[in-house]
């Protein structure tokens, strides 16, 4: 009996590569996903860690420093924040008696997200707000903003003299806002009587000259 044997033989896989079982994923591809998905995990804590949506406020439309809170247009919107109180957020919650009283203290723009910062409790019923208009050059070089700390002074019987001091800078209008235009700029201060007929006084009379003595947004 006649036995035939095979001598087909397979020639061996290149020495250090295995022979392939499938298909391949290219080694730059995998490390691409792997840093997509830790960047989105990092993203995930950097919000708090949650998907859960937390409703605080924002500003529905522009708003002037002052505006009593009562007044102030706001909107709901959701964030992924796990405490929106490390964040300075104002919730809907407390938009009752927490704030109640309270004035913005800054030009506040439509889309903003409301913080406690922009609310200080409203000044006394004895003050008022006044502009003052000055030329920029008179004014720190046009270098005034709200919450800015200012004395004014003016000359008096020759002798130049400090007609108001200390007072609080409500808002500030550059060229296109107002009567002011160019290097003008008409500056709204926080005043009692007192000072308010010292300033009106004194414009008619003199030049004035604005000092800043203690900044607040713009120092």
């Amino acid at each position: 009996m006649t036995q035939q044997i095979d001598r087909t033989t397979t020639a061996p896989a290149p020495a250090g590569r295995p022979p392939s079982s499938g298909p391949r994923v290219h080694r730059g591809w995998a490390l691409m996903v792997v840093a997509g998905l830790v960047a989105a995990v990092a993203n995930l804590a950097a919000l708090g860690g949650t998907t859960d949506g937390v409703e605080v406020l924002a500003v529905a439309v522009d708003t002037p420093p002052g505006t009593p809170v009562g007044q102030l247009a706001t909107t709901v919107v959701s964030l992924a924040v796990d405490d929106p109180d490390r964040l300075h957020l104002v919730t809907p919650a407390r938009m009752g008696a927490e704030l109640s009283g309270t004035v913005t203290t800054t030009r506040l723009a439509a889309g903003d997200l409301l913080r406690a910062g922009d609310l200080r409790p409203a000044a006394d019923h004895s003050r008022a707000a006044m502009s003052v208009p000055i030329d920029a050059s008179r004014a720190v070089a046009g270098g005034i903003a709200a919450g800015d700390v200012v004395d004014v002074l003016a000359e008096v019987d020759d002798v130049v003299v400090v007609i108001v001091d200390d007072a609080e800078v409500l808002d500030v209008a550059t060229g296109g806002e107002g009567f002011a235009s160019g290097s003008s700029l008409a500056i709204v201060l926080s005043v009692d009587e007192d000072d308010a007929i010292a300033l009106s006084t004194a414009m008619r009379d003199s030049e004035l000259d604005i000092v800043r003595t203690a900044g607040g947004v713009g120092g």
